[in-house]
């Protein structure tokens, strides 16, 4: 088995798999097979005190089976789609003694010659296996699997369901195996076993006194990982249980749970529209690493677009997303702020501060309505839709932009100014998936995810394109142009692929390039390195339109626009959050220190945030980190419930 997930490790990536990582890689699945062996030893020897000890001994494994896969379902499947509590306890084993019965009446027509329990998990292998030819063969078949599974994986996933779905069946079948095959030695090799399992648990007890136990992240194959995941256990942090029990309290808060919006204000809008109003073009592409750009990172070469852009540009150099997904995530921007867990409150447009500066600036807005649009904005908003009849999956950047061209071409000097609000999905992971997860073209994209970069070098293009086209229109200097993105992506990392669930620094960092008019720039100041994050958006548009922003309250995002001479911002601490579970993170010391408490996985980690191209480096948690790293994400969490007037009815456990 560890030679099947690191041959995995090593056909993906290469260079991810050193001998000291595939030598802990073997010693944590013997620690794997050694827990296994003594369940069934169990198994056996309960079964022998009764009268009938093979009947005993096929339903007791049927019984383990089925607590095993109940259990992974339970906590990996259901809990991958907001599903906790006594309903996911019981769907999870009910499906799971489903699937164990299904195997304990097979075995009923296996070969009686043999114990239960061999008789139970080897109708999960080819009879041949009992042969060492046979075994060979499976052998390879079985690398095969492991290694298409991980393949799989990495194209698309959610919250590593299908990643750990292989790997839980990669264990079955090498435990059904190992007993097929053990049916050739005397007593089934139960003495051999025996003394290797108690030599195996003195060496790791011996190990774990004398060398630093293996961070749960460093095999480099997920199933080494996953199994140094479990024998590190549940976080031990002082006031565990309270801090989870308050973030499911507060995460994923049902939509039976009423919920009435506040009405939200960051500034007093009345009087005039303001005598300078820029178009302003927002592009929020869905996905878009900051590292796959070249004004963030030397190495990329596909993008001169924007990296021309970022010449007469802001460029802030360390910018966070709020939330790691869409759900949460576009509507944070909007409001200027963290919103409710929720998803969403009723009456959401009496937050949206961004659509209220439109209405009041008399903007003309043109947004890509997909449903987040349609429930946050207004219904009297007078929106020209972009992308009209074009399913959300397939809104694209350069249809998007060629649209907005056509439009500007019609258009009056006197017209009302422009609001243009667009989330392309080209670099979605279920839209590159879809379109086969391969490279739109014959490029080297060495060091990059080809599909990825591929497809950020085609946007690029058509960027550029938009860009030409305002300066050809005398646009360019009057209009307000952001790009940016709602979330980062996983694109490998240690295995890992996609959003949603974690909050890892490659998803919470992201772009965000700001062209201001230059009579505007000039007449504020900007600090291009301070922590930024998506909620300060809204606030600057409100600061260069003319009307001076408030934080209604602690959480809120900050303008990026400063006043010339004022002094420095002091850098706040800041929460983000997953957007579908219980994972919340914190930016700490300037955003330099990121702690991130999983309370599904029931796991903590902390990061080194620089500001080159690489996300960031996972570090030991010391007790200092934890201990700021909880307090910001237990008084954010009760700040942004407090603000907006939401109390649950009692903490919910796990």
């Amino acid at each position: 088995m560890t030679i099947a997930h690191v041959a995995a490790a090593l056909w993906i990536d290469p260079p991810s798999s050193s001998i000291s990582e595939a030598a802990d890689s073997l010693r944590l699945h013997l620690l794997l097979a050694a827990g296994g062996f003594l369940t069934l030893s169990g198994v056996r020897a309960v079964a022998a005190l009764t009268p009938r000890p093979i009947v005993a001994e096929m339903l007791l494994s049927v019984a383990v089976l089925a607590g095993v896969l109940g259990t992974f379902i339970t906590l990996v499947v259901l809990t991958s789609i907001s599903i906790r509590g006594p309903i996911a306890i019981g769907l999870g084993l009910s499906l799971g003694t489903a699937l164990a019965c299904a195997v304990g009446a097979y075995s009923t027509v296996a070969d009686p010659t043999h114990d239960g329990v061999t008789r139970v998990f080897s109708v999960l292998s080819p009879k041949g296996v009992a042969r060492w030819w046979g075994y060979a063969l499976w052998l390879t078949g079985f690398t095969a699997f492991v290694v298409v599974t991980a393949i799989a994986s990495r194209q698309v996933d959610w919250n590593f369901v299908l990643l750990r779905t292989g790997v839980v069946v990669s264990w079955v079948l090498a435990l059904a195996a190992a007993l097929t095959l053990s049916r050739r030695l005397p007593h089934g090799g139960a003495p051999a076993a025996f003394s290797f399992v108690a030599l195996l648990l003195a060496a790791q007890v011996g190990f774990q006194m004398s060398v630093a136990p293996v961070q749960a992240s460093a095999p480099a194959n997920a199933s080494g990982r996953w199994i140094a995941e479990m024998v590190a256990g549940r976080v031990q942090t002082k006031g565990a249980g309270e801090i989870v029990r308050l973030l499911h309290a507060h995460t994923n808060i049902p939509r039976s749970t009423p919920v009435s919006a506040v009405d939200v204000e960051l500034a007093p809008l009345s009087g005039e529209v303001s005598t300078v109003r820029p178009h302003v073009f927002v592009l929020v592409v869905d996905s878009l690493r900051r590292d796959y750009l070249a004004p963030y990172n030397p190495a990329v070469t596909f993008t001169p677009a924007i990296a021309a852009l970022a010449k007469d540009s802001l460029v802030f150099q360390n910018a966070f997303t709020q939330y790691g997904a869409t759900g949460l995530s576009v509507p944070s921007i909007w409001v200027g702020a963290p919103i409710l867990h929720k998803q969403y409150v009723s009456s959401f447009p009496r937050m949206n501060t961004l659509a209220k500066l439109l209405t009041h600036e008399q903007y003309e807005p043109w947004l890509s309505v997909d449903h987040i649009i349609d429930t946050i904005t207004p219904p009297a908003a007078k929106i020209a839709p972009l992308n009209a009849g074009v399913l959300v999956k397939n809104f694209r950047t350069c249809a998007t932009l060629a649209e907005i061209r056509s439009r500007l071409a019609h258009r009056l000097p006197t017209d009302a100014p422009v609001f243009a609000y667009a989330l392309p999905q080209d670099l979605h992971v279920s839209v590159v998936t879809s379109e086969g997860a391969q490279s739109v073209d014959q490029a080297d994209y060495s060091g990059f995810h080809a599909p990825v970069a591929s497809r950020v070098r085609r946007l690029d293009q058509c960027i550029g394109e938009f860009i030409d086209d305002l300066k050809a229109r005398g646009l360019y200097d009057q209009s307000v142009i952001v790009l940016t993105s709602d979330h980062g992506d996983s694109l490998g990392e240690e295995g890992r692929m996609g959003h949603a669930y974690s909050l890892h620094p490659e998803v919470i960092r992201i772009p965000l390039i700001v062209h201001v008019p230059p009579d505007m720039r000039r007449a504020w100041s900007w600090n291009e390195r301070r922590a930024a994050y998506s909620t300060d958006i809204t606030p600057t548009l409100y600061r260069l339109l003319g009307h001076e922003p408030s934080r209604p309250a602690s959480f809120f995002g900050d303008s990026l626009a400063q006043p010339p001479g004022a002094p420095l911002l002091p850098q706040r601490e800041r929460m983000v959050a997953a957007s579908y579970g219980a994972v919340y993170g914190a930016l700490l010391a300037n955003a330099t220190r990121y702690y991130v408490f999983d309370a599904v996985a029931m796991r903590e980690m902390a990061f080194d945030i620089g500001d080159d191209r690489v996300p960031g480096k996972e570090v030991p948690v010391t007790p200092d980190v934890r201990e700021k790293g909880l307090e910001v994400i237990r008084s954010s969490v009760g700040g942004i419930s407090s603000f907006y007037g939401f109390t649950p009815a009692r903490d919910s456990a796990p």
